[in-house]
């Protein structure tokens, strides 16, 4: 996540291959205004994603964020950082995976396409802000990663008219963006 180490670039490391994930702003939004009020059924006192506090929902809305340690990464680490669009890996997982392992110098396995469900990965492995993990604790948002063994199929991008306005807003925001880094993906 681009704005964990925002302004902090001194810390990464070099030597290393760098890879983006990205996923539409209206699909980002629209799921996690869903997310953060799903205790909350009168959808008119929903909490406003551009509302929260900076820590949770920077001023970039993740995107600018995310843009500018591409853009750092590209100009002192390596010319071409690899971009993963998340429909394109969930549409076709292994043809992606396939082109992201080629792309980065690892072995491909079919072993990538599988995997047995449950949180360990989360509670033993993950370094997550604690604020990540409560957040996470209160509205299971990671729960169909915990409980699945493979890719699902993507779910169709909303169309703005579908949308509340906060998230068209956090969308405009961050949307220029997610533009260029979409332009930059990963062809397969």
């Amino acid at each position: 996540m681009g704005w964990g180490i925002d302004g902090m670039y001194e810390y990464i490391p070099n030597g290393f291959r760098h890879s983006f994930l990205i996923r539409h702003p209206y699909k980002v939004f629209d799921s996690w205004e869903r997310m953060i009020n799903r205790p909350i059924e009168d959808e008119s006192k929903w909490m406003k994603v551009s509302e929260m506090p900076e820590y949770l929902t920077p001023s970039g809305m993740f995107y600018k964020e995310q843009y500018d340690l591409y853009q750092h990464v590209k100009d002192h680490y390596e010319p071409n950082p690899v971009i993963i669009d998340t429909d394109d890996l969930l549409a076709d997982p292994g043809r992606v995976l396939k082109a992201y392992c080629q792309a980065v110098g690892i072995p491909y396995t079919d072993d990538l396409l599988q995997w047995k469900p449950g949180r360990e990965c989360m509670d033993q492995q993950w370094m997550v802000a604690k604020e990540q993990i409560t957040l996470h604790n209160l509205c299971n948002h990671h729960m169909e990663t915990f409980t699945g063994t493979c890719f699902r199929k993507p779910t169709k991008i909303p169309e703005r008219n579908e949308l509340s306005d906060d998230v068209r807003h956090c969308s405009d925001v961050c949307m220029e963006y997610y533009k260029e880094l979409y332009a930059n993906k990963l062809q397969v």
